[in-house]
């Protein structure tokens, strides 16, 4: 078992540094990837979703499918490891393991490799911050999230008092969006101090209609 310690100070760090912006303490959940002080026996679950900006509620249902993630460590490097657990109904055509090097540093980390990931790929921008200071306050917007009353697209980093679809809901978290907003597709990355909470993204086909799938981090 191993931890890098230097991470748990970066964050807190980054609490200190978002002022009156401060997230609220977040209640423990122990054996889950913990971003805080990674170690190699973390293990984090996330059930998969899908629905429609039209009918988020009515349209909302879990696929089925839950994501795996936990850390792996070789040498001095660290890795995000991700596959579909068994008994996942898309399992059958994504048997490989996914895994990404994070590379960390004084108040950012990079994923380089995260193209292939089912929780990081649409992220435009391979930084992902820890020490920068929040910015705006963000608000849900149906399927999306808007800061300023325009659609949150940029590299701010956002608290998000709340987001709810269907049975997934969050408080008091952190965003960051897609950078750019690539290929028709709007993505977010919900957090707080310590767990990747929600990856939500929209995405519009050629005919205009807008679908939804997410992940979310079981409890």
């Amino acid at each position: 078992m191993t931890a890098l310690r230097p991470f748990s100070l970066l964050l807190l760090v980054l609490l200190a540094a978002c002022s009156a912006l401060e997230l609220p303490e977040k209640e423990s959940r122990p054996g889950a990837v913990d971003f805080s002080q990674p170690q190699t026996d973390q293990l984090s679950r996330y059930r998969i979703y899908s629905t429609t900006c039209n009918k988020l509620d009515e349209d909302f249902e879990w696929t089925g499918d839950t994501l795996l993630l936990w850390w792996e460590q070789q040498d001095d490097r660290w890795y995000l490891a991700e596959a579909l657990s068994q008994g996942s109904p898309n399992k059958g055509w994504q048997l490989d393991t996914f895994r990404q090097e994070v590379r960390f540093h004084a108040d950012y980390c990079l994923l380089p490799q995260r193209f292939g990931s089912r929780l990081f790929g649409f992220y435009g921008n391979d930084t992902l911050w820890l020490q920068k200071p929040i910015d705006a306050r963000v608000k849900q917007n149906d399927c999306r999230i808007d800061i300023g009353g325009e659609q949150f697209i940029g590299e701010e980093l956002g608290l998000l008092p709340d987001f709810r679809i269907g049975e997934v809901e969050v408080k008091e978290v952190m965003a960051v969006s897609c950078v750019p907003n690539m290929f028709s597709v709007s993505g977010y990355l919900l957090y707080d101090s310590r767990y990747l909470q929600v990856s939500h993204w929209v995405a519009e086909d050629l005919a205009g209609s807008e679908t939804v799938n997410g992940l979310f981090l079981m409890k």
